[in-house]
């Protein structure tokens, strides 16, 4: 029981982080709380959830290893997902009401995922008796109706400890999310339990509440609701968000640098400045897709170049931070910085900006000091 109560205030503070956190993110105010801790079966919680989700999945590392989840409601996920890419408010109501969880949305959401890992990670680093850490990995669109809670998707049957969070966007009631951890990740077990459904013990034995069971009600009561007519239409975007390729050992020829612009010619003079470090240079629209670029290259870092800094250019940055790896360098160029702009550019990713028109010597100083890349004397003599 005294675990129990670490890990209720542990996750607490868990809801605040993402209120504050996802709250700036999306540019709302966000009032999230927690509901209630349980332990449940895997069949009790897919009779708790809405009918239609969106699945997080986190890697869990520490003192143990595995996986956790994150299941958001889907008109929900679709609504903070369209906030985030600045849609018309007329459109992101389109979607949801056609249930449309396409790229844009799972790339969206999934910088909102991102930001509750590092609350997760944080929260538990600061107050949980032990060490896990958590890793957003991919999620995606989920109806529970199409599910065999006996197999092992969306994952194998094992107690789960449930956190469930209210959650309200400017003064607006929206569907509870929850986070669920296997409870061995968390001690709360001392052997595995068998897999088949015969040999668990009945949840209701195990709960653990700490809270009152807020929220449950409204839940339940979305499977009452009529269905959709159609499914998704964005099927193509169910796949799992793709882990970018480890591209640490690629050969020297593998190396590139990205650069995102809607006008080919503002590329010209970031190629014309990357000729000395013989690294190539992959120009491309704002719209095109990214994705394998950096799942079979050595992306060395990327600079996108706008027209005006403003949000629809910021937003690009969502885009660019879902396919790559954490650590690849996005550098926003464009005209007009003020304070407020840069540090919103730092705020969705980037790691420095660039006043434009720039100079070669400009644009070279960015390159050697965020991507490394220092041109030889020999292509230095070429150049010049």
């Amino acid at each position: 029981m005294d675990k129990l109560v670490n890990l209720t205030s542990v996750l607490e503070t868990v809801g605040e982080k993402i209120e504050e956190e996802v709250g700036l993110l999306v540019d709302a105010e966000l009032n999230v709380s927690l509901l209630e801790t349980n332990i449940v079966s895997k069949r009790d919680f897919f009779e708790l959830i809405g009918k239609k989700t969106v699945l997080t999945r986190f890697d869990v590392n520490g003192d143990q290893n595995g996986e956790c989840y994150l299941f958001s409601e889907l008109k929900d996920a679709i609504l903070l997902a369209g906030i985030l890419v600045m849609l018309p408010t007329n459109e992101i109501q389109e979607r949801i009401s056609r249930e449309v969880f396409g790229t844009e949305e799972n790339d969206a959401f999934g910088e909102i995922a991102n930001i509750i890992s590092g609350a997760l990670s944080t929260s538990f680093e600061e107050d949980y008796r032990g060490e896990l850490h958590f890793i957003k990995t991919n999620l995606e669109p989920l109806n529970k109706n199409k599910l065999d809670v006996t197999s092992d998707e969306p994952f194998p049957e094992q107690d789960l400890f449930l956190a469930a969070f209210s959650f309200k966007k400017d003064g607006k009631d929206l569907k509870p999310f929850h986070i669920v951890i296997p409870t061995n990740l968390l001690g709360l077990e001392t052997a595995a339990e068998p897999a088949a459904e015969e040999a668990k013990p009945d949840a209701q034995d195990k709960k653990a509440n700490t809270r009152p069971k807020a929220g449950q009600s409204a839940t339940e009561e979305e499977d009452n609701q009529p269905e959709s007519q159609t499914d998704p239409e964005a099927s193509e975007g169910d796949n799992p968000q793709e882990i970018p390729k480890d591209t640490t050992d690629a050969a020297p020829g593998d190396e590139v640098v990205l650069i995102l612009s809607n006008a080919p010619e503002d590329c010209q003079i970031f190629v014309e400045s990357l000729e000395p470090q013989a690294c190539e240079c992959i120009c491309k629209d704002f719209h095109e897709d990214i994705k394998e670029i950096f799942q079979t290259r050595l992306v060395k870092g990327v600079f996108l170049i706008m027209k005006e800094v403003n949000d629809q250019g910021f937003a690009t940055v969502i885009k660019i931070k879902s396919a790559a790896s954490p650590q690849i360098p996005i550098i926003a160029a464009g005209p007009k910085w003020t304070r407020s702009t840069v540090l919103q550019a730092v705020k969705y990713g980037s790691c420095d900006v660039l006043m434009t028109p720039s100079t070669v010597e400009e644009i070279q100083e960015k390159v050697k000091n965020h991507m490394h890349l220092i041109p030889s004397s020999e292509n230095l003599e070429k150049a010049s």
